[in-house]
């Protein structure tokens, strides 16, 4: 079992039998919400964010390509003054990610489930610029918290997000520098979420499940 159609492709194309392959797509927290106006103020206070700002989760990851968003942010912040805003922490097994430093990049470090939530609400735009995913969990929490949502143009990100978000080319800066001037300018609104719950994907389990059990 996988969670993408991308991943069952990648499996079957190393050799498993299509025939054995079960995609149960998973679903967002179902606390995820937005936050309110007071929350949203006290984070903001909390990481010091006076300023508008994009966020982007997990950049410490290298196949987030946060240089790439890095980039883009830098060409554009004297023109539309904001923050990039880098949530999570660098992990041991991880090539380490080195990005510029500006003092428009703010690395906000670990943050709670809430905090994250809350974040999302305040961003003008998540802007998720992964090079390869294997699902992509991130952008429908953003879309859950009514923010805009710019994602790299790759499969599995298609997918989970159902084709609802904004698509820009991997890697490309002056693609996602484009992006990020829509999004601050409000050129790019958000959407409403893919409609799948733990429910949904619990009855997708046990169908997978069925032949197993008789």
């Amino acid at each position: 079992m996988t969670d993408s159609q991308q991943v069952a492709g990648e499996l079957e194309d190393a050799g498993v039998d299509a025939a054995r392959i079960s995609v149960v797509r998973p679903a967002i927290d179902p606390h995820v919400r937005r936050a309110t106006d007071r929350e949203i103020e006290e984070v903001r206070a909390r990481f010091g964010l006076t300023r508008p700002y994009v966020l982007h989760v997990g950049w410490a990851d290298p196949r987030k390509d946060a240089a790439t968003l890095a980039a883009a942010h830098l060409r554009i912040v004297a023109d539309r003054p904001h923050d990039l805003v880098l949530a999570g922490l660098a992990h041991p097994n991880f090539v380490p990610v080195v990005l510029p430093d500006a003092s428009s990049i703010r690395r906000v470090g670990y943050v709670t489930d809430d905090e994250l939530g809350t974040l999302l609400s305040g961003a003008v735009v998540l802007a998720y610029p992964s090079r390869y995913e294997g699902f992509g969990i991130p952008p429908i929490e953003a879309m859950t918290c009514g923010t805009p949502t710019v994602v790299s143009d790759i499969p599995a990100l298609r997918e989970s997000t159902e084709n609802r978000a904004v698509y820009v080319p991997p890697g490309d800066v002056d693609a996602w520098a484009d992006a990020l001037r829509a999004a601050l300018d409000g050129h790019i609104r958000a959407v409403e979420p893919p409609a799948w719950t733990w429910s949904d994907a619990g009855d997708q389990l046990v169908k997978a499940l069925a032949p197993l059990l008789g």
